[in-house]
């Protein structure tokens, strides 16, 4: 398989991100002794945007009686914790090395905002590999929708059959098959199900993984 254009998602996929607001919501959830925080409530999170996050959040305190003033230490940890550390996911420079040695173009489609984005592919030394780099506060619609990845197609004049995308979550599986495109999944901390085998070419570990089947 050798696709024309290969477009990444971040958070869970090129970096580890998840794990780190795992974390926060865990220690925050262990202080408060309520220790579903970091369980049930971080789990319901993942591929939200930012204001069905905070509505859930809200409620999800409300309705268990604990201060929503949680969510904003929560929130403080969670972002010290990203500017102290973030791993590159296993087998992400390999896989943008071979692609550059190929000159298959990189792109980034994300949902998280610009500047964060910016910063953190630049400590990881991963901005250079990327020729177009496109966040969710560039978009108006976010993953499941599809309006992400179209952008980038529309960007690249690229036909969404030449194109593989790699996903980690539901919802950005979910918008990789809307937009038309060839879709393989890496699961970061929530499991594929039938539906994702459907919308994906294949289900994978790491992007090790991708680079065998790029072989």
């Amino acid at each position: 398989m050798r696709p024309q254009l290969v477009i990444f998602d971040v958070d869970g996929t090129l970096l580890d991100t998840e794990a780190r607001w795992k974390e926060a919501w865990e220690t925050i959830g262990a202080k408060y002794n309520a220790p579903e925080l970091g369980t049930d409530l971080f789990y319901k999170l993942i591929g939200k945007s930012g204001k069905e996050e905070l509505l859930f959040i809200e409620n999800y305190l409300n309705e268990r009686n604990l201060p929503t003033s949680i969510l904003n230490e929560a929130t403080a940890y969670g972002l010290q914790l990203l500017s102290e550390h973030i791993d590159v996911k296993p087998g992400v420079f390999e896989f943008l090395d071979y692609l550059k040695q190929q000159h298959i173009p990189m792109a980034v489609a994300t949902a998280t905002n610009r500047d964060a984005t910016m910063e953190r592919l630049t400590r990881c030394g991963l901005i250079s590999y990327f020729e177009y780099i496109l966040c969710g506060d560039q978009v108006k619609n976010r993953k499941p929708h599809p309006e992400t990845y179209l952008k980038v197609l529309d960007h690249f004049n690229m036909n969404p059959k030449n194109t593989v995308v790699l996903e980690d979550s539901l919802v950005g599986v979910e918008a990789a098959y809307k937009a038309g495109t060839i879709c393989i999944m890496i699961p970061d901390l929530i499991a594929a199900t039938p539906t994702q085998e459907a919308q994906t070419l294949a289900i994978v570990e790491t992007m090790h993984d991708v680079l065998k089947m790029m072989g």
